[in-house]
């Protein structure tokens, strides 16, 4: 697994996270606007993690005969560094983590949902006020 998709996991993250302190700023100071922008982010967010994940599910068909179209090369690659196994493993272990890889966005993408909620609440809630 490449390591750059755990630097980009990480900044996802941040991302997240600044979204969320956005979101508690916009609610706390009363900004209806700002509450808004912040529903849309969420919304827009948790319908690319739905994708992403779905998508990711889906492409586990195609890895095994991905990995034994260039086996020759994966496995010199692997043993390059230090790694000694079959196609058969290795393409078990690849749809496996690829598999809970989507599955993990999916949940991750609900925790989304459950945030939204209460953001759609307060706004219902600040344009009655």
């Amino acid at each position: 697994m490449p390591v750059w998709a755990n630097y980009i996991t990480f900044l996802i993250g941040i991302f997240i996270l600044s979204i969320a302190v956005f979101g508690y700023y916009s609610v706390t100071r009363g900004r209806y606007a700002f509450l808004l922008i912040y529903i849309i982010v969420l919304i827009f967010s948790s319908l690319v993690c739905l994708i992403t994940g779905l998508g990711m599910i889906i492409k586990t068909s195609n890895i095994r005969e991905a990995i034994s179209k260039e086996w020759d090369t994966v496995q010199m690659r692997l043993k390059g560094a230090g790694y000694d196994i079959n196609e058969s493993t290795f393409a078990n272990f690849l749809e496996v983590n690829v598999k809970f890889a989507g599955l993990f966005i999916i949940i991750f993408c609900l925790f989304l949902i459950v945030g939204l909620i209460p953001a759609v609440y307060m706004s219902i809630t600040m344009k009655k006020r």
